[in-house]
Parts: C-alpha cells; structure tokens; sequence
C-alpha cells in the first residue's frame, strides 16, 4: 500500500466541492472503477457504476455544503470530519456530523470510502 500525502487532503477537498455543487460526472474521475463505499445503515455500494448512481438518482439530498472540515493524514488513509448542511428531496432541513476514512490506490484515485456517523444522529 502507498503512503498517503498532503496532496491527497487536496484531492478531498475537490472531492467535498464537487459534491457540494452537484458536479457529478467530474465527481466520478476522483474515484477507482472498483471504489467501495460503505456508508453506516445502508448496502455497500460497489464499483464506479453503482456509485455513480447512487449520486445521481438514490442520494436523498437535494442540496447542502459540507463544513467545519478536517483532515488527519495517516500513512495510508485520511480521516475527514465535518458538518451537513442541507435539504433533503422531501424538503427537510438537516444538520448532521459525519467522520469518514478514505484510502486511495496507485493512481491516486479513491478505492474505498467508510461513512459514519455520531451515535444519536440520523443518517441520511
């Protein structure tokens, strides 16, 4: 496994930007054709069309920014943390805290994703 730098707290940040408005297509050039992506309460989501997918047509959010970023570099993954803010498809308005764990394969693209979030808060 390689050894993880700064310039991968780079690639998050794109990662969370994209996210935020809604660049999807540019969003998938950030990941692996293999990514995992297991996020608490819900089916792994495995491989760049099932991922791809979940953005564009499973996501429940409508809009929102994540804030309050940090990231800690460890040697092969990089531990993020931050807020939600956002609406969901139904026209909720949520505000939850996320801490998520990325690894990242040879070709510096993310090849799996871990999303939790604190105990007490709903998922979404």
């Amino acid at each position: 496994m390689r050894i993880l730098n700064q310039s991968h707290i780079t690639h998050l940040k794109e990662y969370y930007r994209l996210v935020d408005s809604q660049s999807f297509d540019a969003l998938q050039e950030l990941f692996s054709e293999d990514i995992v992506y297991a996020r608490q309460g819900t089916p792994i989501i495995v491989g760049k069309k099932a991922f791809k997918t979940f953005y564009e047509k499973e996501r429940i959010i409508a809009s929102g920014k994540h804030t309050k970023l940090t990231f800690v570099l460890k040697n092969r993954s990089i531990h993020s943390h931050g807020c939600f803010s956002g609406v969901l498809k139904n026209g909720m308005s949520v505000r939850v805290y996320f801490n998520e764990i990325f690894y990242f394969d040879n070709q510096d693209k993310i090849k799996k994703r871990i999303t939790r979030f604190p105990k007490g808060q709903e998922k979404i």
